[in-house]
């Protein structure tokens, strides 16, 4: 399972040690080598926080 942390790590690209192991984990996800499950909780906690560090 897939924590928000680890997308909105990727997506803003915010921390130097943590941003990169998510950005390394979705690589392999796309090349067949980890699988990601991301429950609907997850990607509405990832949108929240989104709309919140976008468009205060």
């Amino acid at each position: 399972m897939t924590d928000a942390n680890v997308i909105l790590r990727y997506l803003l690209a915010d921390h130097p040690e943590f941003s990169p192991q998510a950005a390394e984990f979705f690589e392999q996800v796309r090349r067949g080598e980890a699988t990601a499950f991301i429950p609907e909780g997850v990607l509405v906690e990832c949108v929240y926080v989104l709309m919140k560090f976008c468009c205060p």
